[in-house]
């Protein structure tokens, strides 16, 4: 699952294109993300067989893998070991490689055809800036997939997944802090955790005025917060402006209407004041 993988990207190079890694490292450090460049991080093999370690790395854990091909790839012995487990990858995640070419090389077989990189065309700030693209799009595929099962996560795994979150929240987009939200809201119902749900939404709905979900649950939130016998008649009013923006954006989705007509029942009605919905 992306969101428990360690790195945000693993750059796999031999030691002739090291000084090429470190700079994108570098790069993709200035833009907040986490890269696996084996130099900075050798004393976490301390203790571990290398080449089962290396194996584990580049197999499970980045979002985004970035190979520097050059003569001297195909030749050296861990950085086949580190092809073989990104071909085995690329079998279920066709889009987690970025290859980045040096010079003159012959690619394999099977990244023939393959879109890549040319180092002599570009640079480091500009390869950071295509890695964090491609993070970005396979954390939207992942939430696709993910809205079922965050209800049935367990808290140690909610709790694992907001850390992840909230690490890619810099990149603001609304995708990361709906799902933060709907995180912080199975996580309990402690009054920090609804606060922390609310403040997301917030942002969702200020990055994309049309997330019409993000409209749904602040109005829903802030409501369960207050609790609808104790909630005012002043305190109602901006979730109920959330409830009819997210209806009027998304007028087929049954839950907003269902909530609406909870709301005039338990509430609009039970004070005899006239029905908004």
């Amino acid at each position: 699952m992306i969101l428990k993988r360690k790195y945000d990207i693993v750059i796999s190079f031999t030691e002739a294109q090291k000084e090429i890694a470190m700079n994108i490292s570098l790069a993709l450090e200035l833009l907040d993300m986490v890269p696996f460049y084996y130099p900075y991080k050798e004393e976490e093999s301390l203790g571990k067989n290398l080449i089962e370690n290396l194996k584990n790395i580049y197999q499970n854990e980045g979002v985004v893998v970035v190979a520097i091909f050059s003569e001297e790839y195909f030749l050296k012995k861990y950085t086949l070991i580190e092809f073989k487990e990104i071909q085995k990858r690329l079998l279920n995640e066709p889009d987690c490689l970025i290859p980045v070419l040096y010079g003159e090389v012959e690619l394999p077989t099977s990244l023939k055809g393959l879109t890549h990189i040319c180092w002599e065309k570009t640079d480091p700030k500009s390869i950071a800036s295509i890695i964090k693209e491609r993070i970005e799009e396979k954390i939207d595929l992942l939430f696709d997939k993910s809205f079922s099962k965050i209800k049935k996560a367990s808290k140690g795994e909610l709790i694992d997944t907001i850390k992840r979150l909230n690490k890619f929240k810099k990149i603001n987009k609304e995708n990361i802090h709906f799902y933060l939200g709907i995180c912080y809201y199975h996580l309990d119902q402690s009054n920090y955790n609804l606060q922390k749900s609310i403040e997301n939404f917030t942002q969702v709905v200020t990055i994309n005025p049309t997330f019409h979900k993000g409209f749904y649950w602040l109005s829903r939130i802030t409501i369960e917060q207050k609790g609808i016998n104790r909630i005012k008649y002043k305190e109602i009013l901006q979730p109920i402006d959330w409830l009819k923006r997210a209806i009027e954006l998304a007028p087929e989705e049954t839950t907003y209407v269902l909530f609406a007509k909870f709301l005039n029942e338990k509430f609009f009605n039970k004070h005899g004041l006239r029905k908004p919905f």
